[in-house]
């Protein structure tokens, strides 16, 4: 869309952040839009929107904005208040005593989904837990966080595809994609198919949540 639209992405990455810091400090490169999506997981970066902010940039999500979205427990809660159904879901806080641990593991039906309650990451997700064993390793390889455990979902089929979608919103744009969880890839969705299996309500949703977030641009993964 970018391109098409006469406009040239710059990639801040790890292995060129400060040489691109110091040619955007000296004038070498300048943009006028900036879009974060790594600060909150990448020490790295740290910093970088705060730096930002005292310039002219027009920022694709604000940090300020984005920093209340980041927190997948207050968006739970959000989304609740807002009448929008969310699996069944506990809080497993830090230093929890493990008998507590258990309990809440207990309550949950089977399987779940363990997820951080900061960052965008999915790489300190589990998205088959079955017990309190699952926690507890998962802390010992990422550290005594908050995490979220919620009933795992499975998706009916729809014409021989599992109905996992990945919608997303972009300044008022919705696109509905199919999202394969496993090999995280995902496929725009026809209008005939949007039609056929009546998922227009997926739409609504979305701008719902927008309105609820606050945010340009973000994605939502259903169920």
């Amino acid at each position: 869309y970018a391109l098409k639209a006469g406009l040239r992405p710059y990639l801040f990455h790890a292995c060129n952040f400060y040489s691109s810091l110091k040619e955007f400090i000296e004038g070498s490169i300048s943009f006028r839009y900036f879009l974060d999506r790594t600060s909150d997981d990448d020490s790295t970066f740290k910093g970088l929107t705060d730096f930002l902010k005292k310039k002219k940039i027009i920022f694709i999500n604000h940090p300020d904005r984005a920093k209340k979205s980041n927190d997948k427990l207050v968006m739970h809660m959000e989304f609740i208040n807002h009448k929008i159904l969310v699996p069944y879901t506990v809080f497993l806080k830090p230093q929890e005593d493990s008998r507590v641990l258990e309990l809440k593991v207990k309550s949950l039906p089977g399987i779940f989904v363990l997820k951080p309650t900061a960052g965008t990451s999915d790489a300190r997700m589990v998205l088959d837990a079955r017990s309190l064993d699952d926690v507890l390793k998962l802390r010992e390889e990422y550290g005594n966080i908050p995490y979220l455990a919620q009933e795992k979902i499975i998706p009916v089929n729809l014409e021989n595809k599992p109905a996992w979608f990945r919608m997303l919103y972009f300044l008022g744009e919705v696109i509905v994609c199919w999202w394969n969880p496993v090999t995280r890839s995902c496929d725009i969705l026809t209008q005939a198919e949007i039609d056929s299996f009546r998922l227009s309500d997926l739409s609504s949703i979305m701008k719902k949540i927008a309105r609820i977030v606050k945010l340009d641009f973000f994605f939502f993964t259903l169920p």
